[in-house]
């Protein structure tokens, strides 16, 4: 069957041998002339103009700070098997929850 398919007519053959035949026939693409760029499109810009109740608005309060990175207390750090153990403890609950919610 070689490289034709079902339905897809057409003459097949290999062009290894007609290499130096399509070179000296094949016409060079044409070239592409550089097209300029679009022009930019202005947009005017409308704005809303505060009501009087923006107006005489207090400025916002500082945002508060993040909280300090503080090492944690010896045996309060999660590793160890009892961490573990309660996160599976904790896991198993919550899945329990979840299942009791759906019905």
């Amino acid at each position: 069957m070689g490289c034709a398919r079902p339905r897809q007519p057409g003459i097949y053959t290999l062009t290894p041998n007609y290499f130096e035949w399509i070179v000296a026939n094949m016409k060079p693409a044409p070239k592409k002339q550089a097209t300029p760029p679009p022009a930019p499109v202005s947009v005017p810009v409308q704005m809303a103009m505060p009501t009087s109740q923006f107006s005489t608005a207090q400025p916002l309060p500082p945002m508060p700070l993040p909280p300090v990175y503080q090492k944690p207390k010896p045996g309060t750090c999660p590793s160890g098997r009892s961490s573990k153990a309660n996160l599976v403890k904790r896991l198993n609950n919550f899945l329990k929850a979840v299942k009791e919610d759906k019905h």
